[in-house]
């Protein structure tokens, strides 16, 4: 995960957006009643967050029986937005 993480830093990821990213990567699919479990973050913020790593490509969501349950993109995501901010 260490390399995970200077990946993150270095495409400008927050602290709390490398949280939650990597808590959507441990727990697949989930909601964000679980996501402020896993990173003892505030519902409200996690929920800002997400808004932020949607926007920047590295979170999806679905709905099902009226619940969004939010996916972290591949970390082979990653490497390609880097790529994008070196070759740019």
């Amino acid at each position: 995960m260490a390399t995970i993480q200077k990946i993150l830093t270095e495409i400008g990821l927050s602290e709390k957006e490398t949280q939650v990213y990597l808590a959507l990567l441990q727990l697949e699919h989930t909601t964000v009643q679980w996501i402020a479990k896993k990173t003892n973050l505030n519902r409200t913020t996690i929920y800002d967050i997400l808004e932020s790593l949607q926007k920047k490509g590295l979170v999806r969501f679905y709905v099902k029986d009226k619940t969004r349950y939010y996916i972290a993109a591949e970390p082979e995501r990653l490497t390609e937005i880097l790529e994008e901010r070196i070759f740019r």
